[in-house]
């Protein structure tokens, strides 16, 4: 007899464990969160008004994606109460862009072989996971102070405008970097609209020498 025989046999209509990750899972949205979160998931989850740092290990099946899952709906819970006090989620646990990155600059086609993809994953460093990251925390940021339809609080933009002019060009700094949309030069000017940087001796100095650097 197999799992769908026996299954059929007492009735069950879905097959409860056919998904090897929570996030691919059908059943896993409509359990009660409350019921089945992990026993030590408000320890994990801690203040978010307070964040703090938790480092979950386990085996492939444990349960690690479960939890992000449950965090990302406590998250979501906390922005629609505490708008003005929210928190920006940044999944990490889709490494598929950055290998394609990596494999594209290293000319690496997808037919290579076995051993020569074993030894491109050993090139991979942290720093290619704090890239992936800023790329990812960067551009939603971005996506959320240009779109017209952005969820941010009303006096998002006024507060920005009138923030720290350091803060205001590290923004725009980061941009330019790490927003690889593909309107990127559009999002640009509109950011550069949201978050003006006032020019000043200083900064026009800076400009100059840049542009004239290259002359030499």
């Amino acid at each position: 007899m197999n799992a769908r025989a026996f299954l059929e046999q007492f009735g069950v209509r879905e097959h409860p464990f056919v998904a090897e990750e929570a996030r691919e899972d059908p059943v896993f949205p409509r359990l009660d969160a409350g019921r089945t979160a992990h026993p030590e998931f408000e320890r994990i989850l801690g203040n978010l008004a307070n964040a703090s740092t938790s480092v979950v290990f386990g085996e492939k099946g444990a349960g690690k994606t479960a939890i992000r899952l449950r965090i990302a709906e406590r998250v979501a819970e906390h922005n629609l109460a505490q708008p003005g006090d929210r928190v920006l989620l940044i999944p990490h646990d889709d490494l598929t862009p950055m290998l394609e990155r990596f494999a594209g600059s290293h000319s690496v086609p997808d037919s290579a072989p076995a051993k020569e993809v074993d030894r491109l994953l050993a090139r991979v460093a942290i720093a290619d996971h704090l890239d992936l990251l800023m790329h990812s925390v960067v551009s939603k940021v971005v996506d959320h102070l240009v779109r017209p339809d952005n969820d941010l609080p009303r006096d998002a933009a006024h507060r920005i405008r009138r923030s720290d002019p350091d803060l205001r060009a590290s923004l725009r700094l980061l941009a330019a970097i790490y927003d690889r949309d593909d309107t990127a030069g559009h999002r640009a000017r509109t950011l550069a609209r949201v978050a003006p940087i006032a020019r000043t001796g200083a900064s026009f100095l800076r400009m100059a020498l840049a542009y004239l650097g290259w002359l030499p």
